[in-house]
């Protein structure tokens, strides 16, 4: 699992992510059925859109997964989801 939040650049994990897989650029332009430079300018930018997101690591492997946060004012449950 990989934690993304505010703080954390997507595109240079993407790019790690891609350089992990093996894949050149136009590989993985291939598979999202983007350019290669639309994969450049993915991985240069410090946030991108969720579908982008989501094509991309699908691409790579993973599952894009929301994960609800701790909020003040909300009771735990158990269930890892707040009340």
């Amino acid at each position: 699992m990989i934690n993304i939040d505010r703080q954390r650049p997507i595109g240079p994990l993407l790019r790690e992510l891609r350089h992990t897989a093996g894949l050149a650029p136009l590989q993985l332009a291939a598979l999202v059925h983007i350019s290669r430079s639309g994969i450049f300018k993915r991985e240069a930018a410090r946030d991108i859109p969720t579908s982008a997101l989501m094509s991309t690591a699908y691409a790579l492997g993973f599952h894009v997964v929301l994960v609800a946060s701790h909020h003040p004012g909300t009771q735990p449950t158990g269930t890892g989801w707040p009340a």
